[in-house]
């Protein structure tokens, strides 16, 4: 009789700790799953995209052509980082005849930035670029019209 309220005992503590468990990481997963991004729907306006580049030990610039895109692919793509390590990357692949141009003083809304930090750029003299650039939707207000720019070409109002 006392080992069977004992037992009882021990398994009523389980449930407890368990339900408790169960009770606190119901709550850190709904609580720390925030995962919109803050600048969306923000108002942004485009500026002259700039880019460093590292060669040889200096930083030349290069401007990039003021142009978006209406959609774009990933591809996992080789970046040699030594001799003997061959690693690959995912980038966003673009190409400049697929493009259309845009003016500076066009009114935009920030909607995502997309998930590559890197971007395999074609030009329109077929020569591949390999930029450390991301891609950033934005919707251009006067048309509605949502397109893809270099992340350097977008300014969020603050």
């Amino acid at each position: 009789m006392i080992a069977k309220k004992v037992y009882n005992l021990h398994i009523m503590k389980l449930i407890n700790v368990l339900l408790t468990t169960f009770i606190l990481l119901v709550l850190f997963i709904a609580c720390g799953s925030d995962t919109t991004d803050s600048r969306v729907g923000r108002p942004a306006t485009f500026v002259e995209p700039i880019l460093l580049v590292k060669t040889t030990g200096y930083y030349p610039k290069v401007k990039l052509p003021l142009i978006v895109w209406d959609s774009f692919k990933y591809q996992m793509i080789s970046d040699l980082k030594s001799a003997r390590v061959d690693t690959k990357l995912n980038y966003c692949v673009v190409n400049e005849v697929d493009s259309k141009p845009f003016k500076l003083s066009t009114s935009i809304e920030f909607i995502e930035d997309a998930t590559c930090f890197n971007t395999y750029f074609t030009s329109s003299d077929q020569i591949p670029h390999k930029y450390r650039v991301g891609l950033v939707k934005v919707r251009i207000l006067e048309t509605g019209e949502e397109v893809w720019t270099w992340s350097k070409a977008v300014k969020i109002s603050e």
